[in-house]
């Protein structure tokens, strides 16, 4: 059976189990058991490469092991490194927290996000997320802050949509920052519910929590009033608002009465 191919002393070996011993904590036996079938997923599925963060690496070496001995085969497991901030340890990129930045994103949108990341993570994301050689990345980390996360910004929008979108990005971005104005081509949606349902189905938010977290901070403003917005069944149409610090978002007018929304 899948059990025997493991021993007690293996799954000890994770720092994660032991540090939980050494704290004197509870270790469940379903916790045990998660690796397990995590690995069974690379024999059912004949993996070749697994790639995933660090915080994976047993289980993905137990898939490997697994492979091992039940197809005599060698799986390729490439671990990556964490973004995480360095002064709080808090990940940067977590669906659940709604922090992440998707690779489908638009160039304005992806922009908008790596330019709100702190300070702190700028040198990160720039040796984890770009192919920049380290010469060019130590030059752009001796800018002002400011410069150089501009500088990042730009490199991670060209290397997904092009140098032109890149540019006119970059540009969008300035024109918020410094006037607070929206882009010229901002995008436009349409309510069909309240508007955390639009902002979710637009993917310009990326779950509820999130709402909720730029809600209770006063970070869904109408552009050029004094408004905020922390109803998510609200219905501003005709508003252009402001999300976060960088992204903005045009709602339709109402849908005339005798049309369907």
């Amino acid at each position: 059976g899948l059990a025997s191919a493991f021993t007690v002393q293996h799954m000890l070996e994770r720092d994660l189990f032991e540090k939980r011993l050494q704290d004197q904590k509870p270790l469940y036996l379903h916790e045990f058991l998660y690796p397990v079938m995590q690995g069974y997923d690379s024999v059912a599925m004949n993996v070749d490469v697994e790639i995933g963060g660090t915080d994976q690496t047993f289980n993905m070496l137990a898939g490997r092991m697994l492979l091992q001995k039940m197809r005599h085969k060698e799986k390729i497991v490439v671990a990556t490194t964490l973004l995480e901030n360095p002064k709080t340890g808090e990940k940067l990129m977590s669906k659940s927290l709604g922090n992440f930045i998707a690779l489908d994103e638009t160039a304005r949108s992806m922009f908008g996000k790596i330019m709100a990341l702190p300070d702190e993570v700028v040198e990160a994301v720039f040796f984890d997320c770009t192919l920049l050689p380290e010469e060019k990345i130590k030059t752009f980390l001796s800018m002002h802050p400011k410069e150089a996360k501009k500088a990042l910004a730009k490199e991670i929008v060209r290397m997904y949509h092009g140098e032109k979108s890149a540019a006119a990005a970059a540009s969008d971005f300035e024109s918020a920052f410094s006037k607070g104005e929206a882009p010229a081509d901002t995008d436009e949606i349409e309510l069909k519910a309240g508007l955390r349902e639009a902002l979710l189905e637009a993917g310009i938010i990326a779950s509820n929590a999130e709402f909720k977290r730029l809600g209770d901070a006063g970070a869904i403003r109408v552009v050029g009033e004094d408004t905020k917005i922390y109803d998510p069944s609200a219905r501003p149409f005709g508003k252009t608002l402001r999300i976060g610090k960088h992204r903005f978002v045009r709602i339709r007018n109402e849908t005339p009465r005798g049309e369907s929304l």
